[in-house]
């Protein structure tokens, strides 16, 4: 047999015997692009129909969302990730820590409550609970009682 690709011999199947039903080299498969089976597979109409209704209220995204999902058949997670990756949702405006906020963050922590520092730093009480990467600071949070 011939490799479709190359025109090169198939090389022999397992232990010797012919190959069966083989298309192409094993050097050819390998280069071969990878297909994969998506189990969700958005199309452009999709995408121009999420383009131009994605946008409102709460309310009238639901509605999209609902309506997408009853004609494709594709779970409402699904609709709001390809929402984001068109870039139609809203993106939230996080500061990065500033030296004075983790000095303040050393020396309240573990003596007031995590909605005192919160309040104390001018940010949510869920923004500063990601700041567990401190190393030290980190055993010290898990110790705070939520009020």
């Amino acid at each position: 047999m011939r490799c479709i690709k190359c025109g090169s011999i198939i090389e022999e199947g397992l232990k010797g015997r012919p190959p069966i039903a083989a298309k192409y080299r094993v050097k050819c498969r390998a280069e071969r692009p990878r297909q994969r089976n998506r189990k969700y597979e958005c199309v452009p109409k999709h995408d121009a129909y999420l383009r131009e209704h994605y946008h409102g209220g709460l309310l009238q995204r639901g509605r999209v969302i609902r309506a997408l999902a009853r004609v494709t058949g594709f779970p409402r997670w699904y609709i709001k990730r390809q929402a984001q990756r068109l870039g139609l949702t809203m993106h939230t405006n996080q500061r990065s820590w500033t030296p004075d906020d983790l000095v303040i963050l050393e020396r309240l922590l573990g003596k007031v409550s995590a909605v005192t520092i919160a309040k104390k730093l001018k940010r949510t009480e869920a923004r500063r609970n990601e700041n567990q990467g401190l190393g030290e600071l980190s055993a010290r949070l898990r110790g705070i009682h939520h009020a």
